[in-house]
């Protein structure tokens, strides 16, 4: 189940599309598409959450020439923790 917690980051040919879904685990998902919102590749999982529902907040992402680097929040032992990745 997508959760509605999305972001979104692109340029002219291109746009990547952030989102977090739930399931038997919360994870979190990117994937690129083109101008004519057609899926360029398969969409990749960049994590698995141990926190669940909204504790875990709103995962954000930002491209530039080197990547796209994204945070989001975790919570692990009840405590929130920032995490984060680069996809080149």
């Amino acid at each position: 189940q997508i959760q509605g917690r999305v972001d979104i980051t692109g340029n002219a040919t291109n746009a990547w599309l952030l989102w977090t879904e739930e399931s038997a685990v919360q994870s979190i998902w990117l994937t690129q598409i083109d101008r004519h919102f057609k899926h360029v590749g398969q969409p990749i999982r960049i994590s698995k959450l141990t926190g669940r529902g909204h504790a875990t907040g709103f995962a954000k992402m930002q491209k530039n020439n080197h990547g796209i680097f994204i945070v989001w929040t975790d919570v692990i032992d009840g405590k929130p923790v920032i995490k984060g990745a680069i996809v080149r």
